[in-house]
């Protein structure tokens, strides 16, 4: 009769009564034995949160676009015409990485000025293919505030023109009292109020009728 080998259960067993710690570190193994790390493979896939950004004149903007892909991509910005975007003293990239499959790319644009406007690309590639995105940046134009009267305008005017207002006041204030204390050139009627005026004329008009009321009778 053949003899049967024992099968793990029952040399585990053995093992146990022999050794007491032996059935901990079996467990602990099998364990990390039976832990499966699974990987997915698929090619990138773009969200742009915010496909139509404004801006006004002369102000930093930032677009931003959200890339899943596995493998790791290559990311990178483009204009629309195809003209490829490198950092330097106007553009700034950077990646947020969120999970092992995530990530946000980020263009910053410095100063904006007529020619930045327009479309820009956020291409994502790996070995199982690419994927791009646009955004449209446009210009928001700011309201130009009139300075109000008297105000500085920036370049001092309001305060040329404050001084002005006030060496004309200056001048016709002078010009009002010298006014006042001149006196009337030898031979030349004085001149008298508008109210004494009326009524010399009408005191000349009474004594004229009272007159020729005596005369008459």
């Amino acid at each position: 009769m053949a003899r049967t080998r024992p099968t793990t259960d029952v040399f585990r067993m053995r093992l146990v009564r022999a050794f007491p710690d032996f059935d901990r570190c079996w467990r602990r193994n099998i364990t990390v034995m039976a832990q499966i790390y699974v990987q997915y493979s698929f090619r990138p896939l773009i969200e742009v949160p915010n496909q139509l950004v404004g801006a006004p004149m002369r102000t930093d903007v930032t677009l931003s676009c959200k890339v899943e892909a596995s493998p790791k991509p290559i990311n990178y910005w483009t204009r629309e015409n195809g003209e490829m975007i490198i950092s330097n003293d106007k553009y700034t990239m950077s990646e947020e990485t969120t999970n092992m499959y995530s990530s946000w790319m980020h263009l910053v644009i410095k100063k904006l000025h007529l020619r930045d406007f327009g479309g820009y690309k956020c291409i994502s590639k790996n070995s199982l293919g690419d994927a791009e995105s646009g955004i449209r940046l446009y210009e928001i134009a700011l309201e130009k505030h009139k300075p109000e009267h008297g105000s500085d305008d920036g370049y001092g005017n309001g305060a040329d023109d404050r001084e002005h207002n006030r060496l004309n006041n200056v001048n016709q204030g002078s010009l009002r009292e010298s006014g006042s204390t001149l006196q009337p050139r030898s031979g030349s009627a004085p001149m008298l109020p508008q109210s004494t005026h009326h009524c010399w004329w009408l005191h000349l008009v009474c004594t004229i009728i009272l007159l020729l009321t005596r005369l008459t009778t």
